[in-house]
């Protein structure tokens, strides 16, 4: 009996491992261009393919925000931009940890502590016009706290 428990054990670790295995995202590179999990026809730089390219969107952006972080709250809740902006959202922490989500354009930063930094550089989809898209925290419950925002799109 005891036996059995422990092989049924062993069989339940060894199928989970698998499935992780699978499933994981193995490449960590975060330089990686990203394309939105939405209907949008059109792909979203998230984070550009190498350094190089980075500093170009950074340059070339029609707009440049910078946000503050700190407990449970953004120094600017709206940012407003238009279909096609190349948009700079530049991100320091006050106090805590924070994150920087836009889900339907696929945007995260990086988790930030305090007195750290990121900067993150995405393009607005052309046909985006009309749009608003929920900006947040991802930390526990921050946003359930009030840690978010909107981007609204132009129309």
């Amino acid at each position: 009996m005891n036996k059995t428990v422990v092989i049924i054990g062993a069989v339940i670790i060894f199928a989970g491992a698998g499935v992780y295995a699978l499933t994981a995202n193995s490449d960590d590179d975060s330089s990686v261009s990203q394309t939105p999990n939405t209907s949008q026809s059109e792909a979203v730089t998230a984070t550009p393919a190498n350094n190089a390219e980075k500093q170009d969107m950074i340059e070339n952006s029609d707009q440049t925000i910078d946000i503050v972080m700190s407990n449970f709250e953004y120094s600017q809740d709206t940012i407003t931009a238009s279909p096609g902006d190349i948009v700079t959202v530049n991100l320091s922490v006050a106090s805590g940890s924070h994150d920087f989500v836009i889900d339907e354009l696929n945007v995260q930063s990086e988790v930030i502590g305090r007195s750290g930094t990121d900067t993150i550089t995405f393009t607005v989809p052309e046909d985006a016009a009309g749009q608003t898209y929920s900006f947040y925290c991802s930390i526990g419950n921050h946003r359930a706290q009030g840690m978010e925002g909107e981007l609204v799109i132009s129309g």
